[in-house]
């Protein structure tokens, strides 16, 4: 487990506004028919960056977010997917990597089925992040 990198991720969802954080889906355009459907969406979740997360019509997830949290070492593919900079793994299978933890930690971690809200806000990742560090550091 990389402990620092998870708690560095915790702190960054500490800060980020509920109107850009949905964890029921990776990344994608809030309103795509006020974009009339032609969106960039890796250009708007770069320019929410630019705004300091002032919503601008993208949301993502904890997994979604983690190239705003983590530039240089994972980066928003084409499809605005998220990949290690090597492109040598994706998404899920990039978080069990990039972290150190198993795959099962990552669903219980960034999957909506890991939380019983409705709507888990990012302060809510963000708190189960850093028991999850407890909860391994007292193994």
């Amino acid at each position: 487990m990389n402990r620092e990198r998870l708690l560095k991720l915790a702190d960054f969802l500490d800060k980020l506004p509920e109107e850009v954080f949905d964890l029921s889906i990776l990344t994608e355009v809030s309103d795509p028919v006020s974009y009339g459907g032609r969106v960039n969406l890796k250009s708007m979740l770069e320019e929410t960056i630019k705004n300091e997360f002032k919503p601008c019509g993208a949301v993502a997830c904890a997994i979604g977010w983690m190239p705003a949290c983590f530039p240089g070492e994972l980066v928003w593919d084409c499809r605005s997917d998220v990949m290690l900079k090597d492109q040598s793994a994706w998404n899920f299978l990039a978080m069990q990597k990039f972290l150190g933890i198993e795959l099962r930690d990552c669903d219980e971690l960034f999957s909506i089925f890991g939380y019983t809200e409705l709507n888990p806000s990012p302060q809510d990742v963000a708190a189960k992040i850093r028991g999850f560090v407890n909860e391994q550091n007292s193994l």
